[in-house]
């Protein structure tokens, strides 16, 4: 289950990876404060995605177990979030309530196992945050001032 549009691939090639070479954040650096938020917003597939190589193993895993009309045995849902898992009285299962964003629709799972992935969420240490504003400069949405050369 994830609240992502889909299971993609990370941008991996050379020429994906190019705004990562100086040439690029010079001129990156030439845009304006909020040009450059915007950028970086829509830079997901460089490192949210999933690997091609597992986006090929987890099909090809998918595509073996259903041959025949077999069940695959799992499913994946995209759109989705976990909003409850209720564990049974004994223990042996559990049920998964599950929400899906597009369709507005609430939808429930059972399983004997759910793994949470809950996703890289950074966070500054608290010493830095204590210079944000003081000794280090901030703008309006309180991300540090880092310069082309990347002096903050």
């Amino acid at each position: 289950v994830t609240r992502s549009a889909g299971f993609h691939p990370m941008e991996a090639s050379k020429l994906g990876q190019e705004c990562f070479t100086p040439a690029y954040m010079h001129y990156f650096h030439t845009l304006s404060r909020e040009k450059r938020r915007s950028i970086v917003e829509g830079q997901g597939q460089l490192y949210k995605g999933i690997s091609g190589y597992t986006i090929a193993e987890i099909f090809d895993l998918l595509y073996e177990r259903s041959i025949g009309g077999r069940s695959p045995g799992l499913s994946l849902y995209s759109n989705s979030q976990v909003n409850e898992v209720v564990i049974s009285v004994n223990n042996q299962e559990m049920e998964v309530q599950c929400y899906q964003s597009q369709q507005e629709q609430t939808f429930h799972l059972r399983t004997n196992a759910v793994i949470c992935a809950t996703g890289y969420a950074h966070q500054w240490p608290k010493w830095l945050n204590d210079l944000k504003g003081s000794v280090l400069a901030t703008d309006e949405h309180g991300d540090l001032i880092v310069e082309k050369d990347f002096i903050a």
